[in-house]
């Protein structure tokens, strides 16, 4: 205990702090953030550290600086049907591609003249406490939610169930699919540095942020390094983080996972068989007894339940029902319950 304490204390001194902060405002989506962001720190750099700015631009940075010439080609060519807002867009958006060539920049500058071992705690730090941010984000929705499962939890206003995974924002702050691809290159960072644990705490947040894109782009690249690495570490690890995408995944969103299959198959052109839709002529509802019996007893409501009746024909019928469910749902808010709808039903009728 007291070895592991001296040694996050060790960590914490040989720490790039002003580093750790430049990241966190530079991966802030908003632009003024970002460009406070790159100016106190260039100032820094050259008051503080003397540092001077001296090393050629590497090939991303001018790559960004180059995307603003080439997109103005178009405009100028058509110049007569451009209307006048375009170029208050165009100056934005020149803005946003040179600080992206001037942050890469002051990133390689800091990579190859400062002390490694301090960016690279830095770096950790800085997954670390998106990690932390996250989990600390889940907690607050399961509280909300009234169930350490919010991701099975259905109710009116899609706040949870599929949608859990949009509350976790991490170190960002601002929407979670960010905080999914952060969360992607952390764990690619640290798979390839040999650190499978934060690279297994990284793809954990990335996967409880549902984000579908973010987990085929994850699955490409880790296939992407079996075939390409022959490090047997590495490929031992990456066997590792696949396991846990496919093992935990389908038991966190169902839905989710019935999505992606369905948005491969539309786009590879594969027919899939339509699961039948529950209507009035089946007499049958989508039964609403969300947490039937048991979980119902505990909380005080005995054997009550909801029923959703499915109008096919009616949308705005369906539309009433559900906000008879929220009503219903709201007065036994007292009871610290919720309605949780029944995954086989889900699977049954989402598509």
């Amino acid at each position: 205990m007291k070895s592991s304490f001296k040694s996050l204390l060790e960590k914490f001194r040989e720490t790039d702090w002003t580093f750790l902060i430049f990241i966190v405002g530079i991966v802030n989506v908003k632009i003024y953030v970002k460009a406070a962001t790159l100016v106190l720190y260039i100032l820094y750099l050259l008051f503080f550290t003397k540092t001077r700015f001296t090393e050629k631009l590497p090939g991303v940075s001018k790559f960004y600086f180059i995307m603003p010439a080439i997109g103005i080609i178009a405009p100028i060519i058509n110049y007569a049907n451009v209307p006048n807002v375009y170029w208050l867009g165009y100056a934005f958006g020149v803005l946003q591609w040179l600080m992206c060539g001037f942050i890469f920049y002051i990133l390689y500058i800091n990579v190859k003249n400062g002390e490694r071992i301090k960016i690279r705690n830095a770096v950790d730090f800085f997954f670390g406490l998106n990690v932390l941010i996250s989990v600390v984000q889940l907690i607050m929705v399961m509280r909300s939610s009234h169930s350490l499962m919010p991701y099975w939890v259905w109710d009116p206003e899609e706040r949870y169930g599929a949608s859990t995974g949009d509350n976790l924002l991490g170190i960002i702050g601002n929407i979670s699919i960010n905080n999914a691809v952060l969360c992607v290159l952390g764990t690619i960072y640290y798979l390839l540095s040999g650190r499978i644990l934060f690279a297994l705490s990284c793809l954990f947040i990335m996967l409880l942020c549902t984000s579908n894109i973010s987990i085929i782009v994850t699955l490409v690249a880790l296939l992407s390094i079996l075939v390409f690495y022959r490090n047997k570490k590495q490929f031992i690890h990456g066997i590792i983080c696949i396991v846990f995408i496919l093992g935990f995944y389908p038991f966190l969103s169902p839905v989710n996972l019935r999505y992606i299959q369905y948005t491969c198959s539309q786009f590879l052109g594969i027919s899939t068989k339509k699961n039948k839709t529950l209507g009035p002529k089946d007499k049958k509802y989508y039964d609403g007894s969300y947490v039937q019996n048991d979980s119902l007893n505990k909380v005080g409501l005995g054997f009550s339940f909801y029923k959703l009746k499915v109008d096919e024909k009616n949308p705005e019928a369906n539309i009433e029902q559900l906000k008879l469910l929220k009503t219903n749902n709201d007065i036994h808010k007292s009871k610290n319950t919720n309605l949780i709808l029944n995954q086989d039903i889900v699977k049954a009728g989402f598509y």
